[in-house]
């Protein structure tokens, strides 16, 4: 907040400080800290994220021959690097938290993962055997690599589609306004009495759909879809970007419209049909699904109250086409942001 409020109303990119503050969030919940913005260790956990998304990104093609990894090209030193760095900052986390656990105190992930290793070893049980430091590290990075992205773009794609049609916005802004005290910021205990605000990010996740493929899964029998014969074992993916643009689903499905998630009193009413999947679905659904809504609630409906996100003056108004990579992004765009006034 404080931030955005020194651009003065300066066009902004806002790629940046929206990928900060989300990292300081999954930071609070995996490590139990939070950083300054300037601190050497969140800059270089910054820069170890980014490193790993382009990685990700480069790395694909090893999914698909997975012999490469044995030549001796760039991207293998590329994901050596990412791995020794990774490893040394959770080793580092994770030594520190082992010298002043409290098992009765229970302060992050970190703490709860270091507690079912002493309880399992303690009970000489098993899961030992299965959660080991390497285990860890491999969980705790998870956490970074799958919530930050997701989330920090699914924010600026929801600002941008704010920008292109401010009759929403302005309809968000008011539904704030008569909800909220004067000063007094939304808690998670307002969600139910703003039906507007969820239904925007409902039609966000819909529309921007910034993971296209799901996770890939494999069919458990030999089945048959729509005429063809899949066999057990095949991977398949589903793909929930023809899911959430299509017309027979959705009334005009390329239309950024959080209305169609309000029914006829007012409330809202999330869709239960199968064609609404941005967290996939079944026993593989993503984690972070809860987390993910709670923080983009948080954060918009506090943005929103506070401030007016307009195009720079003078300025053709960005593109809506994503740019493809480990998710979907927007564009480049800059925004100004204005202080809000009360609307009335």
């Amino acid at each position: 907040m404080e931030r955005f409020e020194r651009t003065k109303e300066m066009p902004v990119d806002l790629q940046n400080d929206v990928t900060l503050a989300f990292l300081n969030v999954i930071c609070a919940a995996v490590f139990g800290s939070r950083y300054d913005l300037d601190d050497p260790e969140f800059k270089a956990l910054s820069e170890l994220n980014a490193k790993f998304s382009r990685v990700i990104l480069n790395g694909q093609k090893l999914q698909i021959i997975p012999w490469l990894k044995y030549l001796p090209i760039g991207l293998m030193k590329e994901v050596h690097e990412c791995t020794t760095l990774r490893d040394r900052f959770c080793i580092k986390q994770i030594k520190e938290h082992r010298e002043t656990f409290d098992g009765e105190n229970i302060r992050d992930l970190t703490d709860a993962l270091i507690k079912v290793m002493k309880d399992a070893e303690d009970e000489g049980s098993d899961v030992k055997k299965l959660l080991s430091d390497k285990h860890m590290i491999l969980t705790l990075m998870d956490l970074f690599l799958a919530g930050l992205d997701t989330t920090s773009t699914t924010l600026r794609w929801a600002i941008l589609y704010f920008v292109t049609y401010p009759e929403v916005q302005a309809r968000l802004q008011r539904e704030l306004d008569d909800v909220l005290e004067r000063d007094r910021f939304p808690s998670l205990q307002d969600r139910m009495s703003l039906p507007f605000v969820r239904a925007a990010i409902t039609e966000t996740l819909r529309l921007a759909t910034i993971t296209p493929f799901l996770t890939p899964h494999k069919t458990t029998v030999d089945t048959k879809l729509q005429g063809y014969d899949i066999p057990k074992d095949t991977t398949v993916t589903i793909n929930a970007w023809a899911l959430h643009h299509n017309p027979q689903a959705w009334e005009k499905p390329f239309e950024f419209n959080p209305s169609r998630f309000i029914n006829s009193d007012g409330e809202f009413v999330y869709p239960e049909n199968r064609c609404f999947l941005p967290f996939g679905c079944g026993p593989r659904v993503c984690l972070g699904e809860s987390l993910a809504k709670t923080e983009l609630f948080l954060f918009l409906a506090r943005l929103l109250q506070q401030f007016t996100f307009k195009y720079p003056p003078d300025s053709p108004p960005p593109s809506l086409e994503p740019q493809h990579g480990v998710v979907s992004y927007p564009m480049p765009f800059k925004v100004c942001i204005c202080k809000k006034e009360k609307i009335s």
